[in-house]
């Protein structure tokens, strides 16, 4: 059985746990640093076990060292953003796990395909399940959602909607995670982001081979060097395995660009730092 482990026992950690534990993919340890957050958590999520039929035991625990030899790890612990706060204002600190940069990843892409998704669903008035989106790039403004390669039962997006309609869906996704931080007032999203994490965390724990936008390591994709951006990737048992590369056009490559440009600036600002 998977041994499951998730750094943080906040609104998107739990859920995250929630959602893992219903679908039964293995052992899960929950870790915080807040003092009986993730115990207590555990121990109502193991009670509903018995009633939403699930088995999956679940350790909360505010030790470490519990995490060890897990298949996979999920960070999920941060602050919540508020309003008029960017996600970059979130970046305080940067570490280094020494996995290959293969074994390391994060689900923004997932995250923003699924707002794009559900946005062009509302629009078109169509079921959620046969819309396929795609956007890559930064988990910000610089965000490049792509109607070319977004597809409603295999239909081009750019086929069915005209494209002022396409830029107000491209610009709502965009500013997806503020909407939602501008209406709570106070937290950000949770159930669409662990929704997004735990399809990444099936993909790998059942080795299905999942082709998912994912925040992955480039090396020269996309003119890309030694960066982390949203790509549509295939997700394995090993990370990522492979990187597909789409065709941009000059306008997307330059928003791509800068978008690295920006990423570089902060991870320069918190190096000097350090």
């Amino acid at each position: 059985m998977a041994k499951i482990s998730v750094i943080g026992a906040g609104n998107v950690g739990a859920t995250t746990v929630q959602r893992l534990a219903e679908l039964e993919l293995g052992e899960i340890v929950m870790v915080d640093v807040v003092d009986g957050l993730p115990q207590g958590k555990a121990l109502d999520l193991m009670q509903a076990g018995a009633i939403k039929d699930y088995d999956t035991q679940i350790l909360g625990s505010n030790d470490y060292s519990h995490i060890e030899n897990s298949d996979l790890a999920i960070i999920t612990a941060g602050i919540a953003r508020k309003p008029g706060m960017s996600r970059e204002d979130l970046i305080k600190t940067m570490k280094s796990t020494g996995f290959e940069a293969t074994k390391v990843f994060g689900m923004s892409g997932v995250l923003d395909a699924g707002r794009f998704a559900s946005f062009i669903a509302e629009e078109l008035e169509c079921s959620k399940k046969d819309v396929h989106a795609m956007v890559i790039g930064g988990h910000g403004d610089l965000m490049i959602p792509l109607p070319k390669y977004s597809t409603v039962s295999g239909i081009p997006l750019i086929d069915l909607l005209p494209g002022d309609k396409i830029s107000r869906l491209v610009e709502r996704t965009v500013n997806g995670g503020a909407e939602i931080v501008g209406l709570l007032k106070q937290g950000s999203a949770f159930y669409a982001p662990s929704s997004a994490i735990v399809s990444m965390a099936e993909a790998v724990i059942k080795d299905s081979k999942r082709v998912l936008s994912a925040c992955a390591y480039l090396e020269g994709q996309y003119s890309q060097e030694g960066i982390y951006f949203g790509v549509p990737v295939k997700l394995g048992a090993s990370g990522v395995e492979e990187i597909f590369e789409l065709k941009l056009d000059q306008g997307q490559y330059e928003i791509l660009r800068k978008s690295s440009e920006d990423i570089q600036k902060i991870i320069s600002q918190l190096e000097v730092n350090e």
